[in-house]
């Protein structure tokens, strides 16, 4: 058995952060948004429903975007959704065995990596007391796949 997970997110809108690195005041103010956001919405039938991507060497927030938000002014984009392959590792940590297992999982199902989609991450371990139990946090990769064309 696998332990990679597949998933697939609908297409849909997000609301997206600058590009930017943690710390920078711009995108700290996305982090602030987001979570205040989070509290004051009823629950949503998709989980999660903030994602962390890459781009061009810094990082960028999603939120999933519901009619009628207030978006303090950022982006709204579209969001191709489609298949995720979907592995657990330690936030920070090395990831390649994590990788391997995905590589691995596509491999067996005749998928590929999509490049044309981003890679995404979610924390999952948010709570402090969970934290100091593990003494590390946890984050989903989630790493588009395609199925392989002939």
């Amino acid at each position: 058995m696998f332990s990679v997970r597949m998933i697939e997110i609908p297409p849909c809108k997000v609301v997206a952060s600058v590009v930017g690195f943690f710390g920078e005041p711009e995108f700290d103010k996305f982090d602030v948004w987001m979570t205040e956001t989070a509290a004051n919405l009823p629950q949503v039938e998709v989980y999660p429903r903030d994602y962390l991507t890459g781009v061009d060497g810094k990082f960028q927030w999603l939120f999933l975007y519901q009619d009628g938000m207030n978006t303090d002014g950022f982006e709204v984009l579209d969001f191709p959704g489609g298949l995720y392959a979907v592995v657990t590792g330690i936030d920070g940590a090395d990831n390649s065995e994590e990788m391997a297992a995905v590589d691995a999982y596509a491999a067996a199902h005749h998928m590929e990596v999509d490049p044309t989609r981003r890679s995404l991450g979610n924390m999952l371990t948010v709570s402090e007391e969970a934290k100091a139990a593990m003494g590390y946090e946890q984050m989903d990769y989630y790493v588009p796949l395609r199925v392989k064309k002939s």
